[in-house]
């Protein structure tokens, strides 16, 4: 991940209000979190990175493999993805919330539909139910985009199983029984080392 940052710059062109903004995130946000999305993306395949705003602030959340499926693609075009944002446990429940963005036409324009869905044990409930929650809208759009406001880190490795899929493999794929024996030998360098007794003698 250092390796992939060490001659990596982010230049945003525009002078309208959504390129500043984009700017801003680029430029102050995302070297910070970065370095964690790329060494994610290596070691589980791919993950999302979501910008989030509380009205004053920017930050970036990233989005593990396991927590996101892409429900509709062309090559690595997203059209449609579902992703868990949020999740936790009270009085015994279950707490999830689900976020499905697509890109859907209206009126002859593409327009980027940001859906909310909230759970408790696996039954939907009102996002207002929640208190942690209940500010969020329950659904947005934002016209005149043709991506969806969310960005993704792929492994390069090839997927030589399905080498047209849309989900990347860890970039240690194909090499389980290298890094098994790696592993091993690991474990056997600590015992070893561990069970090293030392011994003085004198005369």
């Amino acid at each position: 991940a250092t390796m992939c940052l060490a001659d990596s710059s982010v230049s945003v062109d525009g002078t309208s209000t959504r390129a500043k903004v984009i700017g801003e995130i680029a430029k102050n946000i995302f070297f910070r979190r970065a370095k964690a999305s790329i060494m994610t993306a290596l070691g589980t395949e791919d993950c999302l990175i979501v910008p989030v705003t509380n009205g004053k602030r920017y930050a970036i959340d990233i989005i593990e493999n396991r927590d996101f499926y892409v429900l509709d693609s062309l090559g690595d075009y997203l059209y449609s993805v579902v992703m868990k944002r949020d999740e936790f446990a009270k009085n015994n429940k279950t707490y999830a919330r689900y976020e499905h963005q697509s890109l859907e036409e209206v009126d002859g324009k593409i327009v980027c539909f940001i859906r909310q869905y909230a759970y408790v044990d696996g039954k939907e409930i009102p996002l207002e139910k929640v208190d942690a929650w209940q500010d969020i809208l329950p659904e947005q759009y934002i016209p005149n985009v043709d991506r969806l406001m969310l960005g993704r880190i792929k492994a390069p490795t090839l997927n030589r199983e399905n080498i047209n899929s849309v989900h990347g493999v860890p970039i240690t794929y194909g090499l389980s029984v290298a890094v098994d024996r790696a592993k091993e030998s690991y474990v056997r360098y600590n015992d070893e080392f561990k069970k090293k007794q030392t011994k003085i003698f004198a005369d």
